[in-house]
């Protein structure tokens, strides 16, 4: 098979596993929207390992591998021990502290690869959920500018949340803007407008609805839509 064959495989298949994912996504708007399309990624890049020949690429995304188990362990209660053999933690903040050190080593032993890159973005996500704002807007900010254009949009958007949870949000308007704007595998329009939206939900409602009622309009049988739905739903109360 050729390369150029190759690489569109890899393509295909990375599309094919972001649209599966792409409801649950929005289902889960009240967290860092960025995390879950994080892991989806991973998991696509991983599974699609077996594409690669270079020896380097193969072990990147092998370490990117074993970062992911630690990141996705599950959370048990604090007082309740953790199991014999099995990784988990009592926070979302002691998780990432546990797995940003193994996604650091990836992306710095192999920051060319596409693991390294995505190694890196997931620095930025661990740094947020572990509550370092400062270090995370500059990994966010480095690998926004690693890689080719779907890693950048998944960084921006984890920076885009990142403003709006902490009180920028014209900065955060001005990024989603661009990703509607410039839409990408990783993140399409309707991702970027319903985090758009949320935005407005309380300095503009109206430019909320206009935005919920767009989404509806392009996606009307979606998860999307269902979302939009009743989030007008709630701003009529």
């Amino acid at each position: 098979m050729r390369s150029t064959e190759r690489h569109q495989l890899k393509q295909d298949k990375f599309a094919a596993t972001t649209a599966e994912t792409y409801s649950w996504a929005l289902g889960h708007q009240k967290q860092v929207i960025s995390v879950t399309v994080a892991v989806i990624v991973a998991l696509a890049l991983i599974l699609g390992g077996y594409l690669y020949y270079q020896h380097e690429s193969q072990q990147a995304s092998f370490q990117l591998n074993q970062a992911m188990r630690t990141y996705t362990a599950p959370i048990r209660p604090a007082n309740m021990p953790a199991q014999p053999g099995e990784e988990s933690f009592t926070s979302i903040a002691e998780r990432a502290n546990a797995s940003r050190p193994k996604f650091q080593m990836v992306a710095e032993a192999h920051p060319h690869t596409d693991a390294g890159k995505i190694g890196l973005y997931m620095v930025g996500i661990t740094q947020v959920e572990a509550g370092n704002n400062s270090a995370a807007e500059a990994t966010l900010q480095k690998a926004a500018n690693a890689g080719g254009k779907d890693l950048a949009s998944l960084s921006n958007l984890a920076l885009a949340n990142l403003y709006a949870s902490s009180g920028r949000e014209q900065q955060a308007i001005d990024i989603y803007k661009k990703l509607i704007d410039k839409p990408t595998n990783t993140v399409n329009q309707s991702v970027a407008r319903m985090a758009l939206a949320q935005v407005y939900t309380n300095k503009d409602p109206a430019r909320a609805r206009e935005l919920y009622e767009q989404i509806k309009k392009d996606d009307p049988n979606s998860a999307a839509s269902t979302l939009a739905n009743n989030r007008l739903e709630a701003l009529k109360q």
